[in-house]
Order: structure tokens, then C-alpha cells, then sequence
């Protein structure tokens, strides 16, 4: 090869080992990228290995199930079908895509103050269950038998316990003062001896049982007092015949005082129905409680009527959604299009940005009672979901496998891109090794070119 010849090989081999050189010093780069990677994924892979998670447990965390806006917000077995709501900073129920339209009719803006009642409601139940019309009309009718049968029954409890207000409690003192005193049976004076003692024993029966002050079951027990196995006159028939003595007409009614305690329980206190006059009440009484009572049989058999227009399955649930849209009334709606998303929505309630609030339903019984404005009062209470009773902050183990995944995908990738690389530089590196033999080689011709042709002009 000629001296320029030579020259221009060692120029373009020179060249090619710059740039393998340069591309030697690119992988490289490409190499220490690649490494960055790799801790970037190794570290999202251990933040998903101490992730967390809220989940629902009915079993005191012994099994789990994803929290979920139908675990809260739908009538099903986790939630004891009874509303768990789901709302926001402001208070307000959050809603997704399926309840707007009815959070809607309620309330157009969103606002408290709606109305759920009336048309509105009818008209959400048919759509929510398919419940007909005739059916919800059967339910309404029924249901203000109810309410007119709840009222005939407060009424007649009300007049009963008017009439047992006015009956007296005493003492066995104040009993005979007020009741059987010997002045008030017209024997003040008398003395009882064997002869009259059947004759004062009559005035005495008359005068406790012809009073309308006792039952028929306590008129009997008293009347035994008199006729009975143990009867207080035969007794003391005998002590008059043994003693051939007289007692006086206080401690013969105290004797009888004494026997009526017995009868009546042997309490220490003798009830009477009668009023501040002394008029006996317990006809007035048993009239009333019999009144009482036949208005809560009939409202018993409106309440039996009324459960039979729809199955207990849609009872349940009309109950359900009753409480869930008067709380809309109540508290307001706010809508959330990715509330469905169970991750979101776990997110959510750890951010703080939604909490639980749940419903205590009180019984007013009578919308026109002091204080009450429908039948039934609701109090909520909200607080953060991780306090509430059945959500628990657990390990992600979905976010750990999807993580798992995802690292030895990614990683795979890059081991892969990792080994290219090598192999790339393996062989730029062997490349290099052959071009510097070269540029040796022809170094060494030119160095002995030069020195023959020194030799030659010598």
C-alpha cells in the first residue's frame, strides 16, 4: 500500500474510532438512564407495598370487602339496609350518575329545603322499585287509617290515664277518714257485740263495695274478707263468745282495714278509685280502658292492612329510600360523576375531602306534636370514615399486586433495553479493539516506508 494510500486508511479508521467513541459514551448515558429508571420503579413498587386502603367489615375485620358507593348508598346486607351517607365538607349528600335525577327533582340547585313528598315521592318509587300507582294509592289509603287509628288510641289513652290520675293513694289511717269513718257510715257511738255484728258487718260491706272504687277481681277479694274461708266476722264471733266482750266501731272497721290490705296484696297503701269528693271512678275507668283498648285493636288491624299492600322486601326498601332522600331535603346534594370508583372514593375519605354521616330516626308519631314537623325527627351524626364502626384503614393488597405486576413489567422492559445496550457496547468495544490493531499496523508501515526511503537518499 503506498504512503498515501496508507494516510487515507488511517483517516477514516481514526474517524470510525471517534465515533465509536462517541456512541461508546452515548450508551453509557443511555446505560446510567436506565439505572435511574430502575429505582424510580423499584421506588413506586415499595410505596404500593405500605399502601393503604379503607374496607368494610360486618365481622369486626375478619373478613373485608371493598367500601363502595352501593355498600354505603344502596339497601343491601352491609349496611343493614339503613342508609350510610356519604357527604361532603359543606354537609351535603353526594350523589352519583344513577340518583341525580331524582336528587334533582327534590331539589333542582342542590340546596336544603326540598320537597320529598307528595307526587315527588310517588313518583321516584315507581321509578326506584316499579311500585304502581294503584299500589302506592292502596299504601296511602291504609296509611291514613293508620295515623286516624294512632290518634283514636293516644286519645283514649290519654282520657283513661286522666280518670287513674284522679285516683287516691292512702294509707289505712287516711282511709277511714276519708272513706269508712264511723261518722260517715252513721255508727258513731255504736259498740259491736255478738248480737249486732252481722248488722254492722252489712253497713260495712255496703259501704266499701257499693263505691265504684275497686275492680271486680279486687270487690271479690275484699267480699272474702267478709264470706270467705278466712272471713274477718267469724272471727271475731268467736272472741266475743270466749271473751262475752264488745269492741268499739273504729276497731271493728280497722279489723276489716286490715283484711281489705290483705286482699288487695298486702301493700301498705290502699289505691281507690275516687275523686277529691270521694265519687267512686272505676266504671268511669273500666269504660275508658275498654275504649282504649278496642282503639288499639282496631289500629293494630290498620297496621295489618297497610303491611299487606306491599311485600316486606319493598317495605324495607321504601323505608330505605325514604330516609335517604328526606336526608337530601334536609342536608342538600352535591354530585360526584367518579363517586361509583371504589378507589376514588377510598381516597376521598382519607383525604377528608368526604366523611360518614348516619341517621337516628326518632318516632314523633304526630307531625302536629310541639317540636315535630313530620312523623318521624331525623338527628345526624358525621364524623371521619375511618372512625365509623365498620370501615377499616388495611393494607392495599389489590394496590400490591397491581404494583407487583406493573414493576416486574416495567423492570423487564428495562432489562431488556439494558441487555441491547451491552451487547451494543460489547461490540463497538471489539470494533474499537480491531481498529486500534489496524492503526497500529499501518502506523508500522508508515514509520518503515519513511525509513527506507531516508535510507534510499543517504
Amino acid at each position: 500500500m503506498g504512503l498515501a494510500a496508507s494516510q487515507v486508511r488511517f483517516l477514516q479508521l481514526t474517524s470510525r474510532r471517534a465515533d465509536i467513541g462517541r456512541q461508546l459514551q452515548h450508551l453509557s448515558l443511555e446505560k446510567m438512564a436506565l439505572t435511574r429508571d430502575v429505582q424510580g420503579i423499584t421506588k413506586d413498587y415499595q410505596a404500593a407495598l405500605s399502601s393503604k386502603t379503607l374496607k368494610w367489615s360486618n365481622n369486626a375485620g375478619v373478613n373485608y370487602t371493598d367500601i363502595s358507593y352501593n355498600t354505603l348508598m344502596y339497601p343491601n346486607e352491609f349496611n343493614a339496609k339503613s342508609p350510610v351517607l356519604i357527604t361532603n365538607n359543606s354537609g351535603k349528600v353526594v350523589i352519583n350518575d344513577k340518583y341525580k335525577k331524582y336528587a334533582e327533582m327534590i331539589s333542582p340547585d342542590g340546596s336544603a329545603g326540598g320537597v320529598y313528598q307528595g307526587e315527588t315521592r310517588e313518583k321516584i318509587l315507581q321509578d326506584l322499585l316499579g311500585i304502581t300507582p294503584d299500589k302506592l294509592q292502596s299504601y296511602n289509603t291504609t296509611a291514613n287509617s293508620v295515623e286516624a287509628a294512632a290518634d283514636a288510641v293516644n286519645k283514649a289513652l290519654e282520657e283513661r290515664d286522666a280518670i287513674e290520675k284522679e285516683a287516691k293513694t292512702l294509707d289505712s289511717d287516711n282511709f277511714i277518714k276519708q272513706f269508712l269513718s264511723a261518722s260517715k257510715l252513721g255508727l258513731s257511738g255504736v259498740k259491736v257485740n255478738a248480737e249486732n255484728i252481722d248488722q254492722n258487718a252489712k253497713v260495712l260491706e255496703n259501704a266499701i263495695l257499693g263505691k265504684d272504687y275497686f275492680t271486680e277481681e279486687q270487690e271479690k277479694a275484699i267480699k272474702d274478707a267478709f264470706t270467705g274461708t278466712n272471713k274477718t266476722v267469724d272471727a271475731l264471733k268467736n272472741e266475743f263468745k270466749k271473751d262475752t266482750k264488745e269492741i268499739s266501731i273504729e276497731d271493728f272497721i280497722s279489723s276489716f282495714v286490715g283484711s281489705i290490705k290483705a286482699a288487695l296484696g298486702n301493700s301498705d297503701e290502699i289505691k281507690i278509685m275516687a275523686d277529691q269528693n270521694g265519687n267512686g271512678l272505676q266504671s268511669a275507668y273500666d269504660a275508658a280502658d275498654k275504649k282504649y283498648k278496642d282503639a288499639l285493636e282496631a289500629y293494630n288491624k290498620a297496621i295489618d292492612a297497610n303491611n299487606q299492600v306491599y311485600t316486606a322486601e319493598q317495605q324495607t326498601q321504601i323505608d330505605y329510600y325514604d330516609d335517604l332522600f328526606t336526608s337530601i331535603v334536609d342536608n342538600g346534594w352535591s354530585y360526584d360523576g367518579s363517586v361509583d370508583n371504589s378507589e376514588y372514593l377510598s381516597q376521598m375519605f382519607q383525604n377528608n375531602q368526604y366523611y360518614i354521616t348516619t341517621i337516628e330516626k326518632n318516632d314523633c308519631g304526630d307531625a302536629n306534636k310541639p317540636g315535630c314537623t313530620r312523623i318521624y325527627d331525623y338527628t345526624y351524626s358525621t364524623d371521619l370514615a375511618s372512625n365509623f364502626k365498620n370501615i377499616y384503614l388495611v393494607n392495599d393488597s389489590d394496590a400490591r399486586e397491581e404494583a407487583l405486576v406493573d414493576y416486574e413489567y416495567k423492570k423487564g422492559i428495562l432489562n431488556a433495553k439494558e441487555a441491547r445496550i451491552d451487547t451494543r457496547m460489547k461490540n463497538l468495544e471489539t470494533e474499537d479493539k480491531s481498529i486500534a490493531k489496524m492503526l497500529e499496523s499501518i502506523q508500522k508501515v508508515a514509520e518503515d516506508n519513511i525509513e527506507n526511503t531516508m535510507k534510499l537518499w543517504a
